[in-house]
């Protein structure tokens, strides 16, 4: 048999959980971690590491998505949104 006061906190989460439904965000940090360990391990500055995360924080709240879930498509429009909000474009070059 199931105790009650687990199965009350149970129910409460879920109502809980439920209140919140689509406007639920996780900090895209969460998903940064491996980056973070990564450039640890690999002994980058504290300075480039919190400056890493951040650009990459960012990216991931533009674009609303997972890292897993990032396409081309979205670096290109983070890009000229960069490029818009500074005023500045860069040249073309050739290849």
């Amino acid at each position: 048999m199931l105790n009650d006061d687990k199965l009350w906190q149970h129910k409460g989460v879920k109502t809980m959980m439920e209140g919140f439904g689509e406007n639920l965000t996780i900090d895209p940090y969460l998903h940064l971690e491996p980056l973070q360990k990564e450039l640890s391990i690999r002994r980058y500055s504290k300075r480039t590491i919190k400056s890493y995360m951040r650009y990459n924080r960012d990216f991931l709240l533009f674009t609303g998505k997972k890292p897993e879930e990032i396409e081309d498509e979205d670096i290109k429009k983070n890009t000229f949104t960069i490029w818009l909000s500074r005023g500045k474009f860069p040249h073309q070059r050739s290849i």
